[in-house]
């Protein structure tokens, strides 16, 4: 039995250049971008199932936000009706406050 996915991703312009920024970072080793971009999409497929799995993330952020886990990087995404908004993709190593507020 195949399961249709209800949500549509929509990736915000700052999601956008974040995730640019790691595969520009990355550009010259083909092998970590190859195995970052299935996991990535790995991780939305996963997203649109079950887009409510992540808890919610409550250090200081508006109400609703996400954070899914995808190895060493955080995905930030709000769920709004039909529609699953990625707002930042930020690796572990880095002070997310500095990026979030």
């Amino acid at each position: 039995m195949i399961t249709k996915a209800k949500y549509q991703i929509i990736s915000t312009d700052i999601f956008e250049a974040e995730l640019e920024g790691i595969l520009n970072y990355y550009r010259k080793n083909k092998e970590f971008i190859n195995k970052f971009l299935e996991m990535y999409y790995t991780k939305l497929e996963e997203l649109q199932l079950f887009p409510k799995a992540n808890p919610e993330y409550k250090m200081g952020l508006p109400e609703g936000y996400r954070v899914c886990i995808m190895k060493q990087y955080k995905i930030y995404y709000i769920v709004e009706n039909d529609y699953i908004i990625l707002n930042h993709i930020i690796h572990g190593s880095r002070d997310e406050t500095k990026i979030l507020y």
